[in-house]
């Protein structure tokens, strides 16, 4: 009989990291040039209503379906959890619930961000207590970069900035989640922040100039981008976005952070909503190399970024090392809660 694995969504829309990992469980995804069918039983515990229309089709392909948490829980070798679109808040009290419920020393992986950082001390002790597994991540934490960014694994980097979009608080995971798996390979890449600034409006084009952050790095990271906004989408042609001036002005509610970390690297994210719509980044080293890369997001519906994070998931579910790690994800909460207040 094959193992159970249960999803905890906290509602469901399409596409959602919950629903694409989902399906991948339920019906298979590609890997490797096959097509790969995980050995579980998927049995899904929705958090409120959800859509028929969209429940049925699955339950016809062997979803079962359990709206109490804890016989949902019962059994499960593995607990997927997914939280609501779309800023993809953490639930940290249904989180501490799963862990409560889950059976000792089972594997839990969350799709999305893990927690508030405030949580994090009443976790440990619940996980500490039923040897539960926890980790994790997004699809942009395990993606291709395009291309390989190729550093030196004694490389030293100074400098990094990523671009993202969306609402405030999922582009600010979103950059973190595309940055960590660069900086936390790296000695003391990941290191204790020691300052953060929130940037709006014409704050961020200042700080430019003031050389808080680079735009020779947004140049390399923009450089990368296959989806450039503007006169490239209405005539086709092709522009030096930073060259020419043009990012102040394509840029919709321009939003950003500066981070500074205690080793002196110094990260920034920005949010240009109408200058790009993909997910780009660059880095800087010690001996002034640029590197930058698109951090791939396959087109909708397939999305096959999240083909390799199930791919990853299952591992880690079956007993293998987990995509990145807990204190990966530890730190990006603790940077979360440091952004948000600014």
């Amino acid at each position: 009989m094959a193992d159970t694995l249960t999803f905890v969504l906290d509602g469901w829309e399409l596409p959602s990291a919950g629903q694409q990992l989902l399906d991948r469980f339920l019906l298979g995804y590609a890997h490797e040039g096959a097509r790969r069918r995980p050995a579980f039983q998927v049995r899904l515990c929705p958090i409120g209503p959800m859509d028929a229309a969209l429940l049925e089709p699955r339950q016809a392909r062997g979803l079962q379906v359990e709206a109490d948490l804890g016989r949902s829980l019962a059994e499960a070798r593995g607990v997927v959890v997914g939280w609501k679109p779309p800023g993809d808040l953490p639930n940290d009290s249904l989180l501490q619930a799963i862990l409560s419920a889950a059976p000792a020393m089972s594997r839990c992986f969350v799709a999305g961000p893990l927690c508030r950082a405030s949580s994090i001390p009443a976790l440990k002790p619940i996980l500490d207590e039923r040897t539960i597994s926890l980790q994790a991540g997004s699809a942009l934490n395990v993606t291709w970069h395009l291309p390989p960014l190729g550093l030196p694994s004694d490389a030293t980097l100074t400098e990094a900035l990523v671009v993202v979009q969306g609402t405030t608080r999922k582009a600010a995971w979103e950059g973190l989640e595309a940055l960590a798996p660069v900086l936390h390979p790296r000695a003391g890449g990941e290191t204790t922040l020691e300052d953060v600034t929130a940037m709006t409006g014409e704050e961020i084009w200042n700080a430019g100039k003031q050389g808080r952050w680079s735009w020779d790095l947004l140049a390399a990271a923009l450089s990368r981008s296959d989806a450039p906004q503007g006169d490239p989408v209405r005539d086709g042609r092709t522009q030096d976005l930073v060259g020419l001036g043009l990012v102040p002005g394509l840029t919709r509610d321009p939003r950003g952070w500066l981070l500074r970390h205690r080793n002196g690297l110094r990260t920034c994210i920005l949010v240009l909503d109408g200058v790009v719509a993909d997910c780009n980044l660059a880095v800087r080293t010690r001996d002034q190399d640029i590197r930058s890369c698109q951090v791939l997001q396959a087109a909708r519906p397939a999305q096959e970024e999240y083909s390799l994070l199930a791919h990853l998931v299952e591992r880690f579910l079956l007993g293998d090392q987990a995509p990145g790690s807990l204190e990966q994800s530890l730190w990006i909460a603790s940077a979360l809660d440091q952004m948000a207040k600014g």
